[in-house]
Protein backbone atom coordinates (compact mmCIF):
# COMPACT_ATOMS: atom_id res chain seq x y z
CA UNK A 1 0.00 0.00 0.00
CA UNK A 2 1.53 3.47 -0.99
CA UNK A 3 0.13 7.04 0.65
CA UNK A 4 1.21 9.52 -1.47
CA UNK A 5 0.72 13.12 -0.32
CA UNK A 6 0.28 16.35 -1.92
CA UNK A 7 1.57 20.18 -1.29
CA UNK A 8 0.57 21.49 1.96
CA UNK A 9 0.56 19.20 5.37
CA UNK A 10 -0.78 20.73 8.34
CA UNK A 11 -3.02 19.82 11.19
CA UNK A 12 -5.27 16.53 10.25
CA UNK A 13 -4.38 16.91 6.56
CA UNK A 14 -2.04 13.99 7.01
CA UNK A 15 -4.39 11.86 8.79
CA UNK A 16 -7.08 13.01 6.91
CA UNK A 17 -5.44 11.79 3.81
CA UNK A 18 -4.68 8.04 4.88
CA UNK A 19 -8.30 7.83 5.36
CA UNK A 20 -9.29 9.09 2.02
CA UNK A 21 -6.74 6.94 0.12
CA UNK A 22 -8.08 3.90 2.20
CA UNK A 23 -11.48 4.53 1.02
CA UNK A 24 -10.07 3.18 -2.28
CA UNK A 25 -9.63 -0.35 -0.84
CA UNK A 26 -11.40 -3.44 0.48
CA UNK A 27 -9.30 -3.47 3.66
CA UNK A 28 -9.18 -0.69 5.92
CA UNK A 29 -7.12 -1.98 8.48
CA UNK A 30 -3.44 -0.46 8.31
CA UNK A 31 -2.11 -4.53 9.27
CA UNK A 32 -3.58 -6.02 6.23
CA UNK A 33 -0.44 -4.73 4.33
CA UNK A 34 3.04 -6.16 4.44
CA UNK A 35 4.28 -2.98 2.63
CA UNK A 36 3.51 0.57 3.27
CA UNK A 37 4.98 3.23 1.79
CA UNK A 38 4.59 7.08 2.76
CA UNK A 39 5.53 8.90 -0.41
CA UNK A 40 5.97 12.53 0.51
CA UNK A 41 7.51 13.34 -2.59
CA UNK A 42 5.41 16.24 -3.73
CA UNK A 43 5.14 17.58 -0.33
CA UNK A 44 6.19 21.12 -0.21
CA UNK A 45 5.60 22.33 3.28
CA UNK A 46 4.91 19.59 6.50
CA UNK A 47 3.97 20.94 10.04
CA UNK A 48 6.03 19.63 12.91
CA UNK A 49 2.29 17.83 14.26
CA UNK A 50 2.27 15.53 10.72
CA UNK A 51 5.36 15.24 11.11
CA UNK A 52 4.64 13.38 14.99
CA UNK A 53 2.16 11.41 13.20
CA UNK A 54 4.19 10.26 10.94
CA UNK A 55 6.24 8.73 13.16
CA UNK A 56 3.34 7.23 14.89
CA UNK A 57 2.32 5.72 11.65
CA UNK A 58 5.85 3.94 11.79
CA UNK A 59 5.76 2.88 15.22
CA UNK A 60 2.48 1.44 14.93
CA UNK A 61 3.75 -0.65 11.61
CA UNK A 62 7.06 -1.38 12.79
CA UNK A 63 5.73 -2.86 16.38
CA UNK A 64 3.76 -5.02 13.60
CA UNK A 65 6.13 -6.43 11.51
CA UNK A 66 4.92 -4.68 8.41
CA UNK A 67 8.09 -3.21 6.05
CA UNK A 68 7.49 0.33 6.31
CA UNK A 69 9.47 2.79 3.25
CA UNK A 70 9.56 6.61 3.02
CA UNK A 71 9.93 8.63 0.07
CA UNK A 72 11.63 12.06 1.01
CA UNK A 73 10.57 15.41 -0.46
CA UNK A 74 11.98 16.49 -3.93
CA UNK A 75 11.28 20.04 -1.86
CA UNK A 76 14.61 20.73 -0.27
CA UNK A 77 13.30 23.24 2.01
CA UNK A 78 11.10 20.39 3.69
CA UNK A 79 14.17 18.49 3.86
CA UNK A 80 15.52 21.00 6.01
CA UNK A 81 12.70 21.48 7.86
CA UNK A 82 12.96 17.83 8.70
CA UNK A 83 16.91 18.42 9.45
CA UNK A 84 16.12 21.23 11.54
CA UNK A 85 13.69 20.08 13.96
CA UNK A 86 15.56 16.78 14.28
CA UNK A 87 13.09 14.42 12.80
CA UNK A 88 15.45 11.57 11.93
CA UNK A 89 16.90 11.67 15.71
CA UNK A 90 13.45 11.74 16.87
CA UNK A 91 11.93 8.76 14.51
CA UNK A 92 14.88 6.14 15.73
CA UNK A 93 14.51 7.34 19.58
CA UNK A 94 10.37 6.16 18.63
CA UNK A 95 10.81 3.08 16.44
CA UNK A 96 14.46 2.42 16.88
CA UNK A 97 15.46 2.76 12.76
CA UNK A 98 16.43 5.98 11.23
CA UNK A 99 15.49 7.51 8.23
CA UNK A 100 17.76 6.23 5.82
CA UNK A 101 17.26 2.84 6.39
CA UNK A 102 13.65 3.15 5.54
CA UNK A 103 14.49 4.80 1.99
CA UNK A 104 15.52 3.78 -1.66
CA UNK A 105 18.91 3.52 -2.39
CA UNK A 106 18.41 5.74 -5.01
CA UNK A 107 17.34 8.19 -2.17
CA UNK A 108 19.89 7.31 0.17
CA UNK A 109 22.73 8.45 -2.60
CA UNK A 110 20.15 11.53 -3.18
CA UNK A 111 19.29 12.60 -0.18
CA UNK A 112 22.11 12.32 2.40
CA UNK A 113 25.19 13.64 3.78
CA UNK A 114 27.80 14.17 2.35
CA UNK A 115 25.33 14.88 -1.01
CA UNK A 116 22.71 16.43 0.88
CA UNK A 117 22.96 18.89 4.14
CA UNK A 118 20.75 22.02 5.31
CA UNK A 119 21.25 24.90 3.57
CA UNK A 120 18.11 26.55 3.44
CA UNK A 121 17.94 27.96 7.02
CA UNK A 122 19.97 29.94 9.09
CA UNK A 123 20.52 28.07 12.12
CA UNK A 124 21.87 31.60 13.70
CA UNK A 125 18.23 32.50 14.02
CA UNK A 126 17.05 29.78 15.82
CA UNK A 127 16.70 29.49 19.31
CA UNK A 128 19.08 26.65 21.29
CA UNK A 129 19.20 25.31 24.03
CA UNK A 130 21.87 26.07 26.71
CA UNK A 131 23.87 23.74 28.40
CA UNK A 132 25.67 23.93 31.62
CA UNK A 133 29.08 22.96 32.06
CA UNK A 134 30.68 21.89 35.35
CA UNK A 135 31.20 25.40 36.30
CA UNK A 136 27.83 26.30 36.41
CA UNK A 137 28.05 28.75 32.99
CA UNK A 138 25.93 27.91 30.22
CA UNK A 139 26.60 27.59 27.33
CA UNK A 140 26.23 26.29 23.63
CA UNK A 141 26.30 22.62 22.51
CA UNK A 142 28.70 22.78 19.65
CA UNK A 143 27.37 20.51 16.75
CA UNK A 144 27.59 20.81 12.98
CA UNK A 145 25.54 23.85 12.01
CA UNK A 146 23.92 21.70 9.47
CA UNK A 147 22.05 20.08 11.47
CA UNK A 148 21.09 22.43 14.09
CA UNK A 149 19.98 21.86 17.49
CA UNK A 150 16.54 23.62 17.79
CA UNK A 151 14.93 24.20 20.85
CA UNK A 152 11.82 23.63 19.42
CA UNK A 153 12.84 20.68 17.21
CA UNK A 154 11.77 17.34 18.77
CA UNK A 155 12.70 16.18 22.06
CA UNK A 156 12.13 12.93 22.91
CA UNK A 157 11.66 11.91 26.40
CA UNK A 158 11.54 8.76 28.21
CA UNK A 159 8.46 7.79 30.73
CA UNK A 160 10.48 7.43 34.48
CA UNK A 161 9.36 4.56 36.37
CA UNK A 162 9.81 5.84 39.56
CA UNK A 163 8.49 8.65 41.03
CA UNK A 164 10.19 11.04 39.54
CA UNK A 165 7.30 12.42 37.30
CA UNK A 166 6.63 15.63 38.80
CA UNK A 167 10.16 16.74 38.35
CA UNK A 168 10.91 15.59 35.28
CA UNK A 169 7.92 17.94 33.77
CA UNK A 170 9.10 20.93 36.07
CA UNK A 171 12.97 20.83 34.30
CA UNK A 172 11.08 20.77 31.51
CA UNK A 173 8.73 23.59 32.21
CA UNK A 174 12.30 25.55 33.64
CA UNK A 175 14.01 24.87 30.20
CA UNK A 176 11.07 27.64 28.49
CA UNK A 177 12.14 29.53 30.85
CA UNK A 178 15.78 29.76 30.03
CA UNK A 179 17.14 33.21 29.37
CA UNK A 180 16.81 33.12 25.31
CA UNK A 181 13.99 31.05 24.96
CA UNK A 182 12.28 33.41 26.88
CA UNK A 183 13.60 36.78 25.50
CA UNK A 184 12.44 35.31 21.87
CA UNK A 185 8.90 34.34 22.98
CA UNK A 186 8.13 37.58 25.09
CA UNK A 187 9.46 39.80 22.57
CA UNK A 188 7.29 38.20 19.86
CA UNK A 189 4.29 36.62 21.37
CA UNK A 190 4.01 39.07 24.42
CA UNK A 191 2.92 36.42 26.49
CA UNK A 192 4.39 35.79 30.20
CA UNK A 193 6.54 32.63 29.70
CA UNK A 194 6.41 31.98 33.62
CA UNK A 195 2.79 31.56 33.02
CA UNK A 196 3.07 29.32 29.88
CA UNK A 197 5.62 27.05 30.95
CA UNK A 198 3.28 26.04 34.43
CA UNK A 199 -0.02 26.41 33.16
CA UNK A 200 0.90 24.22 29.44
CA UNK A 201 4.53 23.03 29.01
CA UNK A 202 4.22 21.25 32.83
CA UNK A 203 0.58 20.18 32.39
CA UNK A 204 0.97 18.70 29.00
CA UNK A 205 4.06 16.83 29.66
CA UNK A 206 3.17 15.79 33.18
CA UNK A 207 -0.06 14.44 32.16
CA UNK A 208 1.80 12.67 29.50
CA UNK A 209 3.63 11.21 31.80
CA UNK A 210 0.73 9.64 33.55
CA UNK A 211 -0.80 7.98 30.67
CA UNK A 212 -1.60 4.44 31.16
CA UNK A 213 1.50 2.30 29.78
CA UNK A 214 2.75 5.27 27.86
CA UNK A 215 6.70 4.47 27.13
CA UNK A 216 8.34 7.83 25.70
CA UNK A 217 7.07 11.54 24.93
CA UNK A 218 8.02 13.29 21.63
CA UNK A 219 7.08 16.95 21.64
CA UNK A 220 7.96 19.67 19.12
CA UNK A 221 6.56 23.08 17.95
CA UNK A 222 6.27 25.41 14.98
CA UNK A 223 8.45 28.20 15.41
CA UNK A 224 6.00 31.06 13.95
CA UNK A 225 6.31 34.22 15.52
CA UNK A 226 4.43 37.19 14.41
CA UNK A 227 7.08 38.65 11.47
CA UNK A 228 7.43 35.33 9.85
CA UNK A 229 5.01 32.60 8.62
CA UNK A 230 7.52 30.25 8.07
CA UNK A 231 10.65 29.26 9.17
CA UNK A 232 13.66 31.74 9.37
CA UNK A 233 14.94 31.73 5.70
CA UNK A 234 18.47 32.49 4.62
CA UNK A 235 19.21 34.03 1.20
CA UNK A 236 20.72 32.09 -1.22
CA UNK A 237 21.91 33.13 -4.59
CA UNK A 238 21.45 30.21 -7.64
Amino acid sequence: MIFSFNEILVGAKFEYSISEQLRSVESFSLLDFKTIEFDLTNVTYIDCYCTQMLICYVYVIEKNGITTRIKLPTNKRVRDILRCWNFDSALKKATGRNLRSLCSDEQKAQYFFPNDRQSTFDPSLFPRLYQEDSSGINTYPSDDQSNVDNFFGFRTLMVPEDDSKAEKSNYEKKLWQKFNIRTLLEQELGIDVRFFSARVVFEAVFNAYRHPSAEFIQTAANPLFSHQTQLPFKSTTG
